[in-house]
C-alpha cells in the first residue's frame, strides 16, 4: 500500500448532493422542519468531508507547516460543530 494516496472525494460528493437537495427544498418552499433537518444533514456531511482531509506528507523540516494545516482543519470542524441548524440553513442554503 505504499502507493496509496488518501482522498476525500466520496465524502465531498455526498456533501454536495445533500447541499443540492437542500437547495431544491428551498426552491420548492419546503416546510421549516424539513429545511432545518436537511440543513443539519448538510452540516454533518460538511464536518465529515472536512475531517477526511489529511495533511500531505511533509518532511522533517516541514512539521510546522503540517501542524498549521491540521490546526486549520480542527478549527473548521469546531466551527461547524457549534453551528445551529438555523445558522446552517443560512450558511448552506444560499
Amino acid at each position: 500500500m505504499s502507493n496509496y494516496i488518501p482522498h476525500y472525494t466520496k465524502r465531498l460528493t455526498i456533501f454536495r448532493k445533500k447541499r443540492d437537495h437542500l437547495h431544491r427544498l428551498i426552491s420548492r418552499g419546503g416546510e421549516k422542519a424539513k429545511l432545518l433537518r436537511a440543513a443539519d444533514e448538510v452540516r454533518l456531511a460538511k464536518i465529515r468531508a472536512v475531517g477526511a482531509q489529511r495533511p500531505p506528507n511533509f518532511g522533517p523540516d516541514d512539521w510546522d507547516e503540517a501542524s498549521k494545516w491540521a490546526k486549520g482543519i480542527r478549527d473548521r470542524i469546531s466551527a461547524l460543530e457549534k453551528m445551529t441548524p438555523e445558522a446552517a440553513l443560512v450558511e448552506f442554503g444560499q
